[in-house]
């Protein structure tokens, strides 16, 4: 899920280039 790819970064997910996984996120 998207939080393994931001786990630490989930709110600043924007910032996190991970792909598309964390843009789900937001």
């Amino acid at each position: 899920m998207a939080l393994r790819a931001g786990s630490a970064g989930s709110k600043g997910s924007k910032t996190l280039p991970a792909g598309g996984m964390v843009s789900t996120e937001s």
